[in-house]
């Protein structure tokens, strides 16, 4: 079972397990997931709309810019 698919909120501690980071916002994106505050201490996780290249390219392309 997809963690990200299912409609079950997960504490904050489950979120930074998954994440390998503790949230520090209400929204926090991260390797291609996203977790919304729900409330204290709940959090829904879904998959990002972005895919890791896109992310990749603007990275390269603002780079570019600077040269």
């Amino acid at each position: 079972s997809d963690v990200c698919s299912s409609d079950l909120p997960l504490t904050t501690a489950e979120v930074t397990h998954l994440l390998g980071a503790r949230p520090g916002a209400a929204e926090v994106q991260r390797g291609g997931v996203t977790a919304r505050r729900l409330g204290r201490n709940l959090w829904k996780l879904s998959r990002s709309a972005e895919n890791a290249d896109a992310s990749g390219t603007a990275f390269r392309e603002g780079f570019r810019r600077r040269l």
